[in-house]
């Protein structure tokens, strides 16, 4: 099968399709980043991937999940919890081994939560040993 064909082949397995043209992820994203806080709204960022000049989406998928995004950015918000941009495409895209879905190979996933949960656990302990041994 030629390269060519093949390409053709895996591009009409696509759900959505960003409009970006050749500008990566991590070019949009340096444009997108507020100036004063550094803080890249995650939702309007893939709002700017996913739709075209026009604001219209590329996909019904794509505007789906953006809603996703938003909804979860706004929960987050009402419950007082912090978020970076890479905690909320995680959560919505998923995860994928080695970079985020979303951002590029240039962004690199948070650690597993069981790993993060085990961390914070020996930390504990660790704490907890430093206190008994002062005493």
């Amino acid at each position: 099968m030629k390269r060519s064909e093949q390409n053709k082949k895996n591009r009409s397995k696509l759900t959505v399709n960003h409009a970006a043209g050749s500008r990566s992820f991590q070019r949009t994203r340096a444009c997108m980043k507020n100036q004063e806080s550094g803080n890249i709204n995650p939702a309007e960022l893939y709002k700017k991937n996913y739709t075209n000049k026009d604001g219209i989406w590329t996909s019904e998928g794509a505007r789906e999940i953006y809603e996703r995004m938003d909804a979860f950015q706004r929960k987050c918000d009402l419950e007082g919890k912090t978020y970076t941009e890479i905690e909320v495409y995680s959560e919505i895209l998923g995860k994928k081994s080695g970079y985020v879905r979303g951002l590029g190979r240039a962004v690199k996933p948070p650690p597993s939560s069981t790993l993060t949960t085990q961390s914070s656990d020996l930390q504990h302990q660790l704490a907890k040993a430093r206190d008994e041994i002062e005493r």
